[in-house]
């Protein structure tokens, strides 16, 4: 066996009303110990949790002791002893420890000790037994069975019918003597027998409840079947013993945890208070965020039709363009083409002013030869007159001719000036005509462009009002879901406060339950004293 080191010797003395209490799984390892341990042994709950019990085991304690306790346990029985554990620090405390195995579903799962302090009769007889154990000094008889009451009461009765059998046996026959010894030993056996039966069914009966030598001896200081009745009657207070120390313990930790959950309950309660109302807010913001969503579906919907009508607007405007560019740019070719007949007309003005310039001159050459044929004439005298008058009458077409071609070079200079104004109007028109053919163009471009943005502009309107419908299904989702959550909040208002009743209710009855327990602690600290 391993010795848990170091040792003092110094014992540890602590509260008579202190209930020592541990638990561990099949294995022997620690899954739960109480506060009083805690103070008790020293130890931090965390050395003590997932180890094995054995941490606490002292080495004075002989090994038959515990071999008796885990063959006890593990066969299904509670296991009774006085036994001495080892602190922290080396010293020791001694217990008067109750184990008990813990069954589920017929299995056992787990081992529950409940120490608390005891008799101290029983402490100095334990160690001076443990020592005699440990050294190998038990007397020679002590594995020697104690003969029964009844076994002895017939030898005691053998022995006063013998010594009244010689005390009488003088003037009576030998043989009739032996006769009535024999006859009375028998009667007595028997009326023995009849009335120690009763005594002898105790005793076979309590073996069943406790049935350990060594732990009859340490207990009561006998070996005989009163001692094993005294051991079955500590048994059995031990067992009652051992309820009321985990009944005590779980008053405490129901308690406590009661007390928690009171206080949780109670922050849950506020939490849930605190909830709710921010819930009521949530719900009124997502009802009014759902009717600003479905006004910003509607000015979608409006935007998305504004911008369909100026799209077919647009549209329009610009198919007119198109039909006033087209016509524009047949004004501009009409304009082009009267620019070629006035400008062909004003060549035909200038070869006409050619032909006035040569008839100009023929005149004015007709002029001089009709002068010097008049000159000719006169000079002829009278053969003459009849040139005389044909030089007059040549004179005169010439003359005539000079003033008709200044009239016409004066009509045609007149002309040639209206057509060089038309001509040069026609040419701003026609520049005209292409700058606006030009404008016409830019302006169809932007039309385009403007019905391509407004071609967008309703795609993306579109987009949004499908976006704004969405969100508004999904803000609507949600108002119905912050609607439930506050219900439900409300429903757990509900049940929190019922919870708190509950957990207050379950508080006092942990605190009636602790009271309760700590009486019957302490009516068995009284019995025991």
């Amino acid at each position: 066996m391993k010795k848990n080191l170091p040792v003092n010797q110094q014992e540890r003395d602590y509260d008579a009303k202190a209930s020592i209490l541990s638990t561990t799984n099949a294995k022997g390892v620690i899954t739960y110990v109480n506060d009083d341990f805690l103070d008790i042994s020293g130890f931090e709950k965390s050395e003590l949790i997932n180890k094995s019990h054995n941490v606490v085991r002292h080495p004075d304690m002989p090994e038959l002791a515990f071999g008796d306790l885990w063959a006890t346990i593990k066969s299904g029985k509670s296991w009774m002893g006085i036994v001495k554990n080892r602190c922290k620090d080396g010293s020791h405390y001694w217990v008067d420890a109750y184990v008990s195995p813990i069954k589920t579903n017929g299995v056992i799962s787990e081992y529950q000790s409940v120490r608390r302090k005891p008799d101290r009769k029983l402490v100095n007889r334990a160690e001076r037994f443990y020592k005699k154990i440990y050294s190998g000094s038990l007397p020679w008889y002590f594995n020697i069975p104690v003969p029964g009451l009844r076994t002895r009461l017939i030898l005691a009765m053998a022995v006063v019918l013998y010594a009244l059998l010689f005390h009488l046996v003088e003037g009576i026959d030998p043989s009739a003597a032996w006769q009535a010894f024999g006859t009375g030993l028998l009667l007595s056996a028997v009326m023995i027998y009849a009335i120690s039966w009763p005594f002898a069914k105790l005793v076979s009966a309590s073996r069943k409840v406790i049935d350990n030598k060594v732990m009859q001896y340490v207990y009561t200081g006998r070996r005989d079947d009163m001692g094993q009745l005294m051991l079955a009657m500590k048994m059995l207070e031990s067992e009652s013993g051992g309820i009321v120390g985990r009944m005590a313990d779980s008053s405490d930790r129901i308690a406590g945890d009661s007390g928690q959950l009171r206080h949780a309950v109670d922050q849950s309660h506020q939490g849930l208070e605190s909830m709710f109302s921010e819930t009521n807010l949530v719900a009124t913001a997502m009802t009014e965020m759902t009717s600003s969503i479905q006004e910003v579906a509607r000015n979608a919907q409006n935007a998305s039709e504004a911008a369909h009508k100026a799209n077919e607007e647009t549209n329009i405007g610009r198919q007119t363009v198109n039909e006033a560019t087209g016509k524009i740019n047949a004004l501009a070719t009409l304009v082009e083409e009267s620019a070629g007949v006035i400008k062909d007309l004003e060549k035909e003005s200038d070869e006409i002013s050619n032909i006035l310039t040569l008839i100009r001159e023929i005149a004015t050459q007709t002029s001089l030869l009709a002068l010097n044929a008049t000159i000719e004439s006169a000079r002829a005298g009278e053969a003459g007159k009849g040139f005389a008058v044909v030089a007059y009458e040549v004179k005169t077409l010439a003359t005539n001719t000079q003033e008709a071609i200044v009239e016409i070079e004066s009509m045609i200079s007149k002309l040639q000036g209206h057509s060089k104004s038309a001509a040069d109007k026609m040419a701003v028109g026609q520049k005209q005509a292409l700058d606006t053919v030009e404008q016409s163009q830019k302006v169809a471009d932007s039309l385009s462009a403007i019905a391509s943005s407004v071609n967008m502009i309703n795609e993306l309107n579109a987009q949004i009002a499908a976006a704004v419908d969405e969100q508004g299904s999904a803000a609507e989702e949600i108002n119905r879901s912050v609607l439930s959550i506050r219900n439900a909040s409300e429903s757990n208002m509900e049940a929190s406060t019922e919870t708190e009743a509950s957990s207050v209710s379950l508080n006092d009855l942990a605190q009636e339950l602790k009271v309760l327990s700590e009486q019957f602690w302490d009516k068995r600290m009284e019995a025991d004293a």
